[in-house]
């Protein structure tokens, strides 16, 4: 009697949502179940995953048979009979405007820790951004640190999703510790064996840099790290 009484009641919650289905706001990257039908929260089959949720800013219309599809993937398309899910519920993603002079201070010790060894000047960014709302974690990147105008970009993650923005620095480096022409030493370990030979550098680099080197006594072309401006470790 008791799992009848239950049965009865989800059913209705069910229906419930069919008749009110309201337009509602996604709140990660992906949009959930439990967001077309609310009343599936906190439920098991509230957390089956829909489809992609829409970038920030925008909006995205989640179909019936799009709620099929996904309980069919999860193996639950008998637990929702097809009355009770909305023919169609239209999804939104919120989204902050993240300023020129916001993205610049917040952004900023992502960028220095990217380019350390060298002097941070001028970095250039774009008027704005539009963002998810929520807490954000930044990192950059820049390949081949040189002094001049170097091109690299800053991702951003909120609210699950990452969103690169290309940026303009101007950097001071120092020479590199190694120099194309370079003669260094290889060091290759492998578990407790480790092997030495002469090589030389085929590409400038700092420590902690990876560049390519020919083994002198091979001429085999291989990958390596920079340990300091006369020594390489063999990488991968």
């Amino acid at each position: 009697m008791i799992r009848s009484l239950h049965v009865t009641a989800t059913a209705l919650l069910l229906s419930a949502a069919s008749v009110h289905a309201q337009d509602v706001v996604a709140s990660n990257d992906r949009i959930l179940l439990q967001e077309v039908m609310p009343t599936l929260v906190g439920t098991p089959i509230g957390a089956v995953d829909v489809a992609q949720a829409p970038a920030p800013g925008s909006s995205t219309t989640v179909h019936r048979a799009d709620v099929q599809r996904a309980l069919t993937q999860a193996g639950l398309r008998e637990s929702v009979k097809t009355k009770d899910i909305p023919k169609s519920v239209k999804v939104s993603r919120e989204a902050v405007k993240l300023t020129r002079d916001e993205l610049s201070a917040q952004a900023q010790e992502s960028i220095v820790a990217a380019v350390t060894p060298c002097d941070l000047g001028e970095v250039r960014y774009p008027s704005d951004v539009r963002l998810q709302a929520g807490p954000r974690t930044f990192r950059a990147e820049f390949n081949g640190l040189r002094s001049g105008s170097l091109t690299g970009a800053v991702f951003i993650e909120a609210g699950g999703r990452e969103t690169r923005v290309p940026v303009i620095a101007t950097l001071v480096c120092p020479p590199p510790e190694i120099k194309p022409g370079t003669q260094v030493t290889a060091i290759a370990q492998v578990g407790p064996v480790k092997a030495t030979a002469p090589a030389e550098a085929r590409q400038a680099g700092r420590i902690g840099e990876i560049i390519r080197i020919t083994n002198r006594a091979t001429g085999a072309s291989l990958r390596a790290r920079i340990v300091s401006s006369r020594t390489v470790e063999i990488v991968p």
